[in-house]
């Protein structure tokens, strides 16, 4: 996960140069991960509700990588 957690700083710095209060939703959001099960679940749709209701304010480069975070989460969480 240290890779998912290196990708999720790339897209919250790239976010924190555009839009300060997005990347403290995205910090916040962060908060969730506490390592147990529930925690990830909570950090995924918390997550994808910053970003679905942000769409329109995230550069396309951003918004792909962070629909690719997503997507690795829903993945890794599926096959646990």
């Amino acid at each position: 996960m240290s890779e998912y957690w290196e990708l999720y700083q790339l897209l919250y710095f790239n976010i924190k140069k555009e839009n300060e209060l997005l990347a403290r939703q995205l910090k916040q959001t962060q908060l969730y991960a506490n390592g147990l099960t529930d925690g990830w679940y909570n950090f995924l749709t918390s997550f994808k509700e910053v970003i679905s209701e942000n769409s329109n304010n995230i550069k396309s480069d951003d918004f792909i990588l962070a629909n690719l975070l997503i997507t690795t989460l829903e993945n890794y969480l599926k096959s646990r």
